[in-house]
């Protein structure tokens, strides 16, 4: 992999990760009996022409019943994603700012 690909997946992932880490602490802060339940489901495109591609970072509650169009436990084997790289984050990853 050319090192401006590693640099850029490297750059685009943390932010993600770092975004998505101090909104959970925000979330535990501001309601934190709702908190808990939160999660956020983070992903880094890492096929094909990854310059383009971008990191999604996405929340959802872990409570209630899965439906047909998500379902938490999708995210129980992160190995099996191929083009995107993966992360879920709960609010005990949460890290204030």
């Amino acid at each position: 992999m050319p090192e401006q690909v590693r640099r850029f997946l490297s750059g685009a992932a943390s932010r993600g990760l770092a975004f998505a880490s101090r909104a959970l602490a925000r979330a535990l802060q501001q309601q934190p009996d709702a908190a808990g339940a939160l999660v956020s489901v983070i992903s880094t495109g890492v096929a094909g022409d990854v310059l383009v591609h971008g990191t999604a970072v996405k929340f959802t509650t872990a409570r209630g019943k899965p439906s047909g169009w998500f379902d938490p436990r999708w995210f129980d084997d992160l190995e099996r994603f191929k083009l995107d790289a993966m992360a879920v984050l709960s609010i005990s990853d949460a890290r204030p700012s």
